[in-house]
């Protein structure tokens, strides 16, 4: 299933700002896009942000485990 950035920015505890420059900057997930270049994210894709996220929280720096 596809979700809009907006439920993976709920689903991963990110902002849709962050998530769009983690994908920009680190390829952190590179989702799938619509006929009209919209985003869509899989489950696998949103878990991947929220695993990232919890890294981070503890203080390892994104650009090392993107």
């Amino acid at each position: 299933m596809q979700h809009s950035i907006n439920i993976a920015a709920k689903r991963s505890g990110l902002t849709p700002h962050v998530i769009r420059v983690w994908e920009k900057r680190y390829d952190a997930v590179t989702p799938i896009r619509t006929g009209t270049n919209r985003r869509q994210y899989s489950d696998e894709d949103i878990q991947r942000l929220a695993l990232l996220r919890e890294a981070t929280l503890t203080g390892h720096k994104i650009s090392n485990i993107a």
